[in-house]
């Protein structure tokens, strides 16, 4: 190979690695700003946890006062099922 195309082939291959860098610094850009976005969107999620959290505890509260509520009106209707059967 003569010395022009060498330099033609390594100046081919600078432009390649000129553009790959170019690449490079966009996709570095882009991966930032993910990065910036999944904090966020974590920290949103943490706040909107803690948010919840008294939620689940009322619905807890209600879940058990229905269920002694259930079984109230269970009982006190095997017991006037009793009575009625006792007075017949």
């Amino acid at each position: 190979m003569d010395e022009m195309k060498i330099f033609e082939k390594l100046d081919k291959l600078e432009g390649i690695a000129n553009k790959q860098e170019v690449n490079l610094a966009k996709l570095t850009v882009s991966v930032e700003e993910h990065v910036k976005r999944s904090n966020m969107m974590e920290d949103e999620q943490k706040e909107i946890r803690k948010e919840i959290e008294p939620i689940k505890a009322h619905v807890s509260k209600v879940e058990g006062a229905v269920k002694l509520l259930a079984a109230l009106a269970t009982i006190a209707g095997l017991v006037l099922t009793y009575l009625k059967l006792i007075s017949k």
